[in-house]
């Protein structure tokens, strides 16, 4: 339609959240909406670590808000950083595959 504003997603994969009432950071996952609209979230994915052990938990979108962006620390190892994007994609591609293989 010609005229028409859309909304931009409030959120979608990739993004940092923290619960509305206290919590870890948690990475989205996965954004579910509604069958017939696009625009309606019903749901989102999210994981975070603890320690090792990946958790990941389907919340409700109005129980979580974006995580406060923190100051970049420039004494921050570059290294351990792309380390750990390294670690959490290796873990997602491997979540990916095993649901792949359930279906």
């Amino acid at each position: 339609m010609k005229g028409v504003l859309t909304m931009p997603p409030l959120y979608k994969s990739g993004d940092l959240v923290v619960l509305k009432s206290g919590g870890p950071t948690m990475t989205v996952d996965t954004v579910n909406t509604d069958i017939f609209d696009d625009d309606k979230i019903t749901g989102m994915l999210c994981v975070w670590f603890v320690g090792e052990k990946l958790e990941r938990v389907r919340f409700d979108h109005r129980a979580v808000e974006h995580a406060p962006l923190e100051a970049a620390d420039p004494r921050q190892d570059e290294g351990s950083s792309q380390q750990a994007l390294d670690d959490y994609k290796v873990v997602l591609d491997e979540m990916a595959d095993a649901m792949n293989r359930q279906l």
